[in-house]
């Protein structure tokens, strides 16, 4: 890769995830700078190593994001400051008794029809495939998880089959996982809470071109994708 091919936040020293936490004390004026100088305001909210330029990228683990940010925390932005919201597989590690909180303070701070994209594992596709028995599906998620156990991971020795995949999914002994969601749950969640429409959509489908733009080929076999609209 040649130096001016690589992505801004490659080139930022990581700091330790227990540490990353001291960047809100700088987080005021990196948000005042994004603010003043973004015409469309856009957030990105649990980037990880996802950077997006023109976007204020947030996360929480990740020191080379934005800002640090903690989805379980009132969000540090005012009523109706942006247009867009995009997260991709955060909403399943937020805290079960969090969710709500956290999907009223992105309707807060979204404008007056403003969009929040999320992401998340599918547990409708998931349960599908595996009432099937379709291996193909499953197939790469098999081959992961033997190499895992062929070098010790001894947390995924009973993972040998399709339900086993479909558990790593729904237990946060894996990957931290606090829910499995379908489209009727957040469906009535964000509707119940003044949403005005949610939509199911596609990778990389949406009539706003930002927000489909945003989805990684990595999720796409995986993913629900929903847009809340304010």
């Amino acid at each position: 890769m040649d130096v001016q091919e690589i992505p801004k936040h490659e080139g930022k020293f990581k700091l330790p995830s227990e540490l990353n936490r001291i960047r809100v004390l700088t987080r005021p004026l990196a948000i005042r700078n994004y603010l003043r100088n973004h015409e469309v305001k856009k957030f990105h909210l649990g980037c990880g190593p996802n950077y997006k330029e023109g976007w204020l990228n947030a996360d929480k683990f990740d020191s080379r994001a934005d800002i640090y940010f903690n989805g379980h925390l009132a969000f540090p932005f005012r009523e109706d400051t942006f247009q867009y919201i995009y997260s991709e597989h955060t909403l399943e590690h937020i805290r079960m008794r969090k969710v709500k909180f956290f999907l009223s303070e992105s309707l807060r701070i979204l404008k007056p029809g403003g969009v929040f994209r999320i992401s998340v594992p599918d547990l409708e596709l998931f349960a599908r495939k595996y009432t099937e028995k379709d291996e193909a599906f499953f197939a790469h998620y098999m081959k992961e998880y033997a190499d895992l156990r062929k070098a010790g991971k001894e947390k995924y020795w009973l993972v040998r089959s399709p339900g086993g995949v479909l558990n790593t999914l729904a237990t946060r002994h894996f990957f931290h996982h606090r829910w499995f969601y379908d489209f009727e749950t957040l469906q009535s969640c964000a509707l119940e809470l003044g949403y005005s429409k949610v939509d199911r959509r596609s990778f990389a489908n949406s009539p706003v071109e930002t927000l489909g733009a945003m989805d990684r080929q990595i999720r796409e076999s995986e993913s629900l994708y929903i847009e809340l609209t304010k």
